[in-house]
């Protein structure tokens, strides 16, 4: 299976897996009349393919087939998310929101933070909220991700060929469920003082390259190393360290990176995905330093 972005010749096929999924997956779920109301057959493929290049959309594939598809606009509304009613059960639809969320991470607006004195900028923090109208399928998912049902809602449609009577054809009614999960982002300029946040960093550097260190001090005194000439910062989600990136002069004209980890649990987060917001503009503190370690990061 590959995931790939979405080209204006797959709306056509995507809108036959939608009615095909819907009419499949989502039967136990709601009667036949939702069923024809949520998926009539006949799709603005117009206004479908306008909102698809519009929004951040991927398509998965097998060989020639589309299996899935999934798009987020920007502010991190997931707006469809369909998957072959052949192909249930293969972690397409988790692959597919990975990569979506891992996009929106890389638009996070991160604000600067002092230590108190207003003076040393300590870190950049910032929140990531990611929503979607869920069906009652589709929530046991979107549950396991993480995300909370914020509404139980009643939503009407009705078939295409039934607009234009709307005064004498009222609609159906489908339960869906507004669902949401934030996201705490930090970049943390790490120092000597921060006695847990090297430890927590070091920790992770030995699970990162387990023959590379015998001890956790072993590990922490690299960090320090690098601290007596460059700089570390540290990623953290959720208020838990999930990586770390260094650089340290070590060459005329330029610096090196060195350490990089992530947490085993974040493996597939990327790193640049957090920190590529910084790299905009010239600023001083963290910023600053986040914004050297990115192009870094990108040509690594």
């Amino acid at each position: 299976m590959e995931l790939r972005k979405y080209h204006p010749r797959d709306c056509a096929e995507m809108a036959r897996l939608f009615y095909d999924t819907v009419h499949t997956v989502n039967a136990a779920d709601y009667t036949k009349e939702q069923l024809d109301a949520w998926a009539d057959g006949q799709v603005d493929l117009e206004k479908w393919n306008a909102s698809f290049l519009e929004h951040d959309t991927l398509v998965a594939v097998e060989g020639e087939t589309i299996v899935g598809f999934g798009d987020m606009d920007s502010t991190g509304y997931l707006d469809r998310l369909y998957v072959h009613k052949d192909h249930q059960k293969k972690g397409i639809a988790t692959a597919i929101c990975d990569r979506l969320e891992r996009s929106h991470r890389k638009r996070a607006a991160f604000r600067t933070e002092t230590d108190g004195n207003a003076r040393q900028e300590e870190r950049e923090r910032a929140e990531l909220t990611f929503t979607t109208h869920a069906s009652i399928t589709a929530r046991p998912f979107f549950e396991k991700r993480g995300y909370v049902v914020k509404k139980e809602q009643q939503v009407e449609r009705r078939a295409k060929r039934e607009a234009e009577s709307r005064a004498a054809c009222p609609g159906i009614l489908l339960t869906n469920f507004v669902m949401e999960r934030t996201e705490d982002l930090e970049l943390i300029l790490l120092t000597k003082e921060k006695e847990n946040e090297l430890k927590a960093c070091a920790q992770i550097l030995m699970e990162s390259f387990e023959h590379a260190w015998n001890t956790e001090k072993e590990a922490e005194e690299t960090l320090r190393e690098t601290l007596e000439s460059g700089v570390l910062i540290a990623v953290r989600r959720e208020k838990k360290t999930a990586g770390f990136v260094g650089a340290h002069p070590e060459y005329p004209f330029g610096w090196e990176l060195h350490p990089l980890a992530v947490a085993p649990a974040h493996g597939e987060w990327g790193w640049e995905a957090c920190l590529s917001p910084a790299s905009k503009g010239r600023r001083s503190g963290p910023e600053r330093w986040s914004c050297i370690l990115v192009r870094m990061m990108r040509t690594a």
